[in-house]
């Protein structure tokens, strides 16, 4: 048998087994994923400590107690305080910090924004995500390869914290030859799309929020890449990529992400006798995402 072929079948797996150790990865990133949602109705000290703030107001006075009602149109900020419940006009508020003496003033934000931060009883009511993404990976490991991809994908809130949806990207595998102990003698890059189902969970519903992202999906080849010597290479196959990062959004709801990942891609390789082979290739990949929310 020709020396490449020897070392491919080295390192052949069969596909069962590969299935069953990503299993558990799967299994425990996607449980990370519910967690957020599932302890959103669990209030935390903290979570109760957000209302509680001094506001100060144009005449010089200043009010402290618990934020336990904002108006829809933000003009009416209602307190709890020591003496019982007292109402609040926005306009009149020129700065406003936390209940803690040591903390730092700040300047009255839009109404918007002080609700989304004070109101320990808001929810983003948003829950359709549109966006734009760019990554590259780079390749680690025996089978690691570099690739580059954009594309775009549209979420739904099932509430404020997770997430469920789909994509479409557009993807390149660089220097194929690398794979394989050189198996291809010239460089070769390969153009694929990729399909994608996709799950997210946040674990804040305001401020930067951090979040975890599963992605799984196949990509579909538009062609078969040889060399001169009829050995081929396919990217035709299931993609895994786990990845978190954070994200901020902006008065607008245009959310604007990063994130870090690693992404698993099911490659064949065919050898001169026509003998096929399984690998998955891994990268780690850097990841920054423009998204619209409504």
């Amino acid at each position: 048998m020709h020396p490449i072929g020897k070392f491919c079948l080295s390192l052949e797996r069969p596909k069962l087994l590969t299935a069953m150790k990503l299993l558990p990865i799967i299994a425990g990133f996607a449980l990370a994923l519910y967690l957020p949602a599932a302890a959103q109705s669990a209030e935390t000290p903290r979570e109760a400590d957000r209302g509680n703030v001094q506001l100060k107001l144009g005449n010089g006075s200043v009010v402290s107690g618990n934020v336990v009602y904002v108006s829809p149109d933000g003009r009416i900020v209602e307190l709890r305080t020591a003496s019982g419940s007292q109402p609040v006009w926005f306009g009149d508020i020129e700065s406003v910090r936390r209940g803690k003496e040591d903390a730092r003033w700040r300047k009255r934000p839009d109404p918007w924004r002080f609700r989304e931060r004070y109101d320990p009883a808001w929810k983003d009511p948003l829950r359709w995500e549109f966006g734009f993404y760019g990554d590259y990976g780079f390749g680690v490991g025996r089978n690691g390869l570099d690739r580059y991809e954009v594309g775009l994908n549209l979420r739904y809130g099932l509430n404020q914290y997770l997430f469920v949806g789909a994509g479409v990207g557009i993807n390149s595998i660089m220097e194929v030859n690398r794979i394989a102990n050189s198996i291809f003698a010239s460089e070769v890059n390969t153009t694929g799309c990729a399909v994608f189902a996709n799950l997210r969970g946040y674990f804040r519903n305001r401020g930067i929020r951090p979040f975890a992202d599963l992605r799984i999906g196949y990509n579909l080849p538009t062609s078969t890449y040889g060399d001169n010597q009829s050995r081929r290479f396919s990217d035709e196959g299931v993609l895994l990529r786990l990845s978190a990062g954070i994200t901020a959004i902006d008065r607008s709801d245009i959310a604007y992400s990063f994130a870090v990942g690693y992404h698993m891609h099911s490659v064949e390789l065919t050898e001169l006798n026509k003998d096929s082979f399984r690998r998955m290739s891994g990268s780690v990949a850097l990841q920054f995402a423009v998204t619209f929310r409504w």
